[in-house]
Protein backbone atom coordinates (compact mmCIF):
# COMPACT_ATOMS: atom_id res chain seq x y z
CA UNK A 1 0.00 0.00 0.00
CA UNK A 2 2.98 2.14 0.96
CA UNK A 3 4.66 1.98 -2.22
CA UNK A 4 1.33 2.34 -4.14
CA UNK A 5 0.97 5.73 -2.44
CA UNK A 6 4.41 6.59 -3.32
CA UNK A 7 3.88 5.50 -6.85
CA UNK A 8 0.76 7.72 -7.28
CA UNK A 9 2.59 10.84 -5.54
CA UNK A 10 5.51 10.03 -7.74
CA UNK A 11 3.54 9.90 -10.61
CA UNK A 12 1.26 13.27 -9.45
CA UNK A 13 4.62 15.45 -8.67
CA UNK A 14 5.97 14.23 -12.25
CA UNK A 15 2.24 15.71 -13.79
CA UNK A 16 2.85 18.61 -11.81
CA UNK A 17 5.98 19.35 -12.89
CA UNK A 18 4.99 19.24 -16.58
CA UNK A 19 2.17 21.79 -16.06
CA UNK A 20 4.40 23.87 -14.89
CA UNK A 21 7.29 23.66 -17.33
CA UNK A 22 4.67 23.90 -20.53
CA UNK A 23 3.25 26.91 -18.66
CA UNK A 24 6.93 28.46 -18.18
CA UNK A 25 7.69 27.48 -21.88
CA UNK A 26 4.64 29.38 -23.26
CA UNK A 27 5.73 32.39 -21.05
CA UNK A 28 8.95 32.54 -22.69
CA UNK A 29 8.57 31.93 -26.15
CA UNK A 30 9.58 34.63 -28.26
CA UNK A 31 7.81 34.12 -31.94
CA UNK A 32 8.90 35.77 -34.99
CA UNK A 33 6.11 37.93 -36.37
CA UNK A 34 5.83 38.85 -39.96
CA UNK A 35 5.82 43.05 -39.20
CA UNK A 36 2.95 44.65 -41.70
CA UNK A 37 5.41 46.89 -44.21
CA UNK A 38 2.44 49.87 -43.62
CA UNK A 39 4.28 52.92 -41.77
CA UNK A 40 0.80 53.76 -41.45
CA UNK A 41 -0.23 51.43 -38.89
CA UNK A 42 -0.08 51.97 -35.09
CA UNK A 43 0.33 48.50 -33.77
CA UNK A 44 -0.43 46.43 -30.56
CA UNK A 45 2.96 46.80 -28.34
CA UNK A 46 1.61 43.78 -26.50
CA UNK A 47 -0.62 40.85 -26.95
CA UNK A 48 -3.27 40.15 -24.65
CA UNK A 49 -7.05 41.66 -25.07
CA UNK A 50 -8.33 45.38 -25.17
CA UNK A 51 -9.92 45.97 -21.72
CA UNK A 52 -10.93 49.64 -22.30
CA UNK A 53 -10.68 52.67 -24.86
CA UNK A 54 -10.74 56.03 -22.72
CA UNK A 55 -11.09 59.39 -24.19
CA UNK A 56 -8.42 62.07 -22.26
CA UNK A 57 -9.27 65.57 -22.18
CA UNK A 58 -6.61 68.52 -23.42
CA UNK A 59 -4.25 69.15 -20.47
CA UNK A 60 -5.51 66.20 -18.22
CA UNK A 61 -3.39 63.33 -17.32
CA UNK A 62 -4.08 60.04 -17.92
CA UNK A 63 -5.68 57.77 -15.84
CA UNK A 64 -4.65 54.29 -15.72
CA UNK A 65 -8.41 52.01 -14.62
CA UNK A 66 -8.11 48.36 -13.42
CA UNK A 67 -11.47 47.56 -12.21
CA UNK A 68 -13.55 50.21 -10.62
CA UNK A 69 -9.79 51.76 -9.98
CA UNK A 70 -8.25 54.76 -11.44
CA UNK A 71 -5.00 56.27 -10.74
CA UNK A 72 -3.11 59.00 -12.12
CA UNK A 73 -0.24 58.20 -14.58
CA UNK A 74 1.76 61.25 -13.08
CA UNK A 75 5.11 60.34 -14.95
CA UNK A 76 3.30 61.56 -17.86
CA UNK A 77 3.08 65.17 -16.43
CA UNK A 78 6.38 66.76 -18.06
CA UNK A 79 6.08 65.26 -21.51
CA UNK A 80 4.12 66.51 -24.64
CA UNK A 81 1.97 63.99 -24.51
CA UNK A 82 -0.84 65.71 -22.07
CA UNK A 83 -0.89 68.81 -24.27
CA UNK A 84 -3.68 67.16 -26.48
CA UNK A 85 -6.95 65.59 -26.32
CA UNK A 86 -5.64 61.32 -26.54
CA UNK A 87 -7.11 57.79 -26.39
CA UNK A 88 -6.02 55.70 -23.32
CA UNK A 89 -6.12 52.35 -24.47
CA UNK A 90 -5.74 49.29 -21.59
CA UNK A 91 -4.47 45.43 -22.82
CA UNK A 92 -4.70 43.10 -20.49
CA UNK A 93 -2.10 39.77 -20.94
CA UNK A 94 -2.66 36.85 -19.03
CA UNK A 95 0.01 33.86 -18.28
CA UNK A 96 -0.23 32.42 -21.74
CA UNK A 97 0.01 35.29 -23.67
CA UNK A 98 3.73 36.25 -25.49
CA UNK A 99 5.30 38.67 -23.33
CA UNK A 100 7.38 40.44 -25.52
CA UNK A 101 6.50 43.84 -26.36
CA UNK A 102 7.09 45.80 -29.60
CA UNK A 103 7.33 48.79 -30.72
CA UNK A 104 4.14 50.39 -32.29
CA UNK A 105 5.78 52.18 -35.08
CA UNK A 106 8.24 53.12 -36.40
CA UNK A 107 9.97 56.53 -34.46
CA UNK A 108 12.27 57.53 -31.39
CA UNK A 109 12.55 56.90 -27.83
CA UNK A 110 11.91 60.02 -26.66
CA UNK A 111 12.02 59.18 -22.82
CA UNK A 112 12.07 56.12 -20.76
CA UNK A 113 10.49 57.03 -16.88
CA UNK A 114 11.36 54.03 -14.91
CA UNK A 115 9.55 53.43 -11.59
CA UNK A 116 10.55 50.20 -9.08
CA UNK A 117 7.55 49.14 -7.46
CA UNK A 118 6.65 46.89 -4.38
CA UNK A 119 4.71 44.02 -6.41
CA UNK A 120 1.51 44.88 -4.38
CA UNK A 121 -1.67 43.23 -6.48
CA UNK A 122 -3.28 44.97 -9.35
CA UNK A 123 -6.35 44.08 -7.85
CA UNK A 124 -5.59 46.42 -4.52
CA UNK A 125 -6.55 50.02 -5.07
CA UNK A 126 -3.04 51.02 -4.15
CA UNK A 127 -1.71 48.77 -7.07
CA UNK A 128 -0.83 49.99 -9.94
CA UNK A 129 0.58 52.97 -7.46
CA UNK A 130 3.05 50.82 -6.05
CA UNK A 131 4.04 47.58 -8.94
CA UNK A 132 6.71 48.24 -11.16
CA UNK A 133 5.82 50.31 -14.08
CA UNK A 134 8.17 51.69 -16.97
CA UNK A 135 6.38 54.63 -19.73
CA UNK A 136 8.03 54.66 -22.96
CA UNK A 137 7.52 58.03 -25.02
CA UNK A 138 7.80 57.40 -28.88
CA UNK A 139 8.28 60.42 -31.25
CA UNK A 140 7.73 60.46 -34.73
CA UNK A 141 7.85 63.68 -37.37
CA UNK A 142 3.51 64.10 -36.43
CA UNK A 143 3.53 63.29 -33.20
CA UNK A 144 4.17 61.51 -30.13
CA UNK A 145 2.76 58.08 -28.04
CA UNK A 146 3.14 56.44 -25.05
CA UNK A 147 3.08 53.25 -23.86
CA UNK A 148 2.96 52.17 -20.04
CA UNK A 149 4.37 48.70 -18.71
CA UNK A 150 2.44 48.24 -15.57
CA UNK A 151 3.44 44.80 -13.49
CA UNK A 152 1.97 42.34 -11.54
CA UNK A 153 2.87 41.40 -7.78
CA UNK A 154 4.42 38.07 -9.58
CA UNK A 155 6.65 39.90 -11.45
CA UNK A 156 10.40 40.16 -10.55
CA UNK A 157 11.24 43.08 -13.25
CA UNK A 158 10.43 44.82 -16.65
CA UNK A 159 12.96 44.32 -18.65
CA UNK A 160 13.80 46.85 -21.27
CA UNK A 161 15.88 46.49 -24.53
CA UNK A 162 16.16 49.72 -25.89
CA UNK A 163 17.38 53.29 -24.39
CA UNK A 164 16.81 57.05 -25.05
CA UNK A 165 17.77 58.30 -28.15
CA UNK A 166 17.79 55.16 -29.68
CA UNK A 167 15.94 54.96 -33.12
CA UNK A 168 13.38 51.92 -33.34
CA UNK A 169 11.64 49.82 -36.14
CA UNK A 170 7.68 49.03 -35.84
CA UNK A 171 7.19 45.66 -34.25
CA UNK A 172 10.73 45.76 -32.89
CA UNK A 173 11.20 44.13 -29.78
CA UNK A 174 11.50 46.75 -26.90
CA UNK A 175 11.30 44.77 -23.59
CA UNK A 176 8.96 41.99 -21.80
CA UNK A 177 7.31 42.11 -18.11
CA UNK A 178 7.44 39.04 -16.25
CA UNK A 179 4.44 37.17 -16.09
CA UNK A 180 0.94 38.47 -16.06
CA UNK A 181 0.61 42.16 -16.74
CA UNK A 182 -1.41 45.38 -18.44
CA UNK A 183 -0.10 47.41 -21.38
CA UNK A 184 -1.72 51.06 -21.66
CA UNK A 185 -1.08 52.83 -24.62
CA UNK A 186 -1.51 56.33 -24.83
CA UNK A 187 -2.42 57.62 -28.75
CA UNK A 188 -3.05 61.28 -29.00
CA UNK A 189 -6.47 62.43 -30.74
CA UNK A 190 -6.24 63.79 -34.33
CA UNK A 191 -8.38 63.97 -37.53
CA UNK A 192 -6.13 61.65 -39.05
CA UNK A 193 -5.81 59.03 -36.63
CA UNK A 194 -8.49 56.60 -36.49
CA UNK A 195 -8.79 54.05 -34.29
CA UNK A 196 -9.12 50.26 -35.46
CA UNK A 197 -10.12 48.53 -32.62
CA UNK A 198 -13.14 48.10 -29.66
CA UNK A 199 -13.19 46.63 -26.19
CA UNK A 200 -12.85 42.88 -26.15
CA UNK A 201 -10.56 42.28 -29.00
CA UNK A 202 -8.18 39.98 -28.81
CA UNK A 203 -4.52 41.66 -30.15
CA UNK A 204 -0.86 40.59 -31.15
CA UNK A 205 1.97 42.99 -30.62
CA UNK A 206 3.27 43.81 -33.91
CA UNK A 207 0.40 42.64 -35.83
CA UNK A 208 -2.83 44.20 -34.66
CA UNK A 209 -3.17 47.41 -35.66
CA UNK A 210 -4.51 49.96 -32.96
CA UNK A 211 -5.21 52.76 -34.79
CA UNK A 212 -4.62 53.41 -39.20
CA UNK A 213 -2.72 57.08 -39.60
CA UNK A 214 -5.25 58.91 -42.62
CA UNK A 215 -3.84 61.10 -45.75
CA UNK A 216 -4.39 64.48 -44.62
CA UNK A 217 -6.60 66.00 -47.17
Amino acid sequence: IHSIAGLILFDLILIAGEIILTILIFFYRDPERKIPLNNKLILSPADGKIIYIKEIEKGEVPLTVKGDNKYRLTELTGTELVKEGKYLIGICMNYLDVHINRAPLKGKIEKIIYQPGKFISLGKPEGVLKNERQTIVFSTEQFRLGIVQIASRLVRRIVSFVQEGEEVEAGQRIGTIKFGSQVDVVIPQRENLELKIRVNDVVRAGQTPLAIIKEEE
